[in-house]
């Protein structure tokens, strides 16, 4: 289960990546698109990876390597400390 608490983030467009400012920590990170994708899906209840995929996919079936892109994602965003990760 992955959730986001705290402040918002403030996302910034570049043209390599995106700047994501976290004001809890002061900190800024460099993220590709589809972290910061993930970030975008993640809110403060928890969800499941399945729950956040379907959230950023919509409908759509993900093949394996799309999924473990995602689950990637998210343990980069863990890492980070932008997102926090438990099981429940």
């Amino acid at each position: 289960m992955w959730s986001r608490f705290g402040a918002n983030i403030v996302l910034e467009a570049l043209p390599s990546a995106n700047a994501v400012f976290d004001p809890e920590t002061g900190e800024t990170h460099f993220v590709s698109e589809l972290p910061t994708l993930v970030l975008q899906a993640v809110g403060p209840d928890p969800a499941t990876a399945a729950k956040l995929i379907q959230k950023i996919a919509g409908p759509v079936e993900l093949d394996e390597n799309s999924i473990e892109a995602v689950h990637s994602s998210l343990q980069q965003l863990v890492y980070a400390g932008l997102v926090e990760s438990s099981y429940h």
